[in-house]
């Protein structure tokens, strides 16, 4: 305001200077109390319109027409401040509108919509939003893959396009998605088509005719034991305790025991075995029967009386000698029975 005293620091005197605000014709000025007010320079100069030319660096011009204070610095103005209160007037108008439309949006927590929402897209990842299109896409996919499709030698299963879910029923016995099938199995989609990667892994089959099925029991089993039937049912195996490897090593040793050099020196069977002792007895029988020939002849040519042998007594004798040819005795045993039998013959017996 005009005569207020400014204190200001020289500082190239280090002293402190007064000066006193003069009103001018286009502001104000700066006057020293008794110095000439054309030798103090003036720092604040208020203008309504900055000068196009003989502008002082260094002072601050002051526009009354836009509020703005600049300084001259080397070849281009440089605003310092600005009068702002209109500004102020519109960002709170424009507050207000904002505010306004704030109130009409959903709030994060709990949001209620009285309109329709409308999605960019269809979901990608697992929290998105969905849109209706997607929801009833995946119900006619689930509708699809509820009702089975039909496969046998005419319709064979898709080899692409296939998805996750969809099934087939087998109606004719053949070879599907790798399988040996009967009719009544189910074929289940288990992973979507994929041009690199298909296989028959996508699916798995249900077995539908399980008569005469065989099940196991509970017991604990190691692998490569050998099963027996747990039961009469002929439907329920459990394990045998004998693994296959050790049975295959029991085989494998049969013979490994202490006679095993004698046994090995056997290379005959049985058949073999029975013809050498055939052939044994024939050689054994053929010089007594020989004997109990020449024998017989000499009793028949003997005169028959009380004290010679009938030929009954010489029979059961023969019996005797023929039962132990039979027994597989050798030839000096007969020639010993017969020397002692022809012994007990009385002397003098004809």
């Amino acid at each position: 305001y005009a005569g207020q005293p400014i204190t200001v620091l020289n500082t190239d005197t280090n002293k402190y200077e007064q000066y006193i605000l003069q009103p001018g014709d286009s502001g104000f000025t700066l006057e020293k109390p008794g110095v000439d007010p054309a030798a103090v320079k003036q720092y604040v100069v208020v203008v309504d319109a900055l000068p196009g030319s003989n502008q002082v660096e260094g002072v601050l011009y002051i526009n009354t027409t836009d509020k703005t204070g600049s300084i001259w610095k080397e070849s281009a103005w440089v605003q310092v401040f600005k009068d702002v209160s209109s500004d102020t007037e519109d960002l709170k108008s424009r507050m207000g509108v904002v505010e306004s439309g704030l109130a009409e949006k959903a709030p994060i927590n709990n949001p209620v919509f009285t309109g329709t929402v409308t999605l960019a897209a269809d979901p990608t990842q697992n929290l998105e939003a969905v849109t209706k299109q997607y929801v009833d896409r995946l119900i006619a996919g689930l509708e699809q893959n509820t009702t089975p499709g039909v496969v046998d030698s005419t319709h064979a299963l898709p080899a692409t396009d296939y998805e996750a879910g969809q099934s087939w029923r087998v109606a004719e016995e053949g070879q599907y998605a790798g399988q040996n099938c009967e009719p009544g199995d189910l074929i289940i989609c288990v992973k979507d088509y994929a041009a690199e990667g298909a296989s028959n892994a996508d699916f798995i089959v249900v077995q539908a005719n399980i008569d005469g099925a065989v099940t196991s029991s509970a017991d604990a089993t190691t692998d490569g034991d050998i099963v027996v039937y747990d039961g009469t049912t002929g439907k329920i195996i459990k394990t045998s305790a004998v693994n296959i490897s050790s049975l295959n090593d029991a085989i494998s040793k049969a013979h490994e025991h202490a006679n095993k050099a004698i046994l090995d020196t056997y290379d005959k069977n049985q058949t073999d075995l029975l013809a050498a002792a055939q052939s044994t007895a024939a050689d054994l029988v053929s010089p007594v029967q020989e004997q109990v020939t020449a024998l017989e002849s000499t009793v028949a040519g003997k005169a028959d009386s009380a004290n010679v042998y009938t030929k009954t007594d010489v029979d059961e004798k023969i019996g005797t000698l023929t039962t132990a040819v039979n027994g597989k005795v050798d030839g000096a045993t007969v020639d010993q029975k017969i020397s002692e039998k022809i012994g007990e013959i009385p002397a003098g017996t004809t």
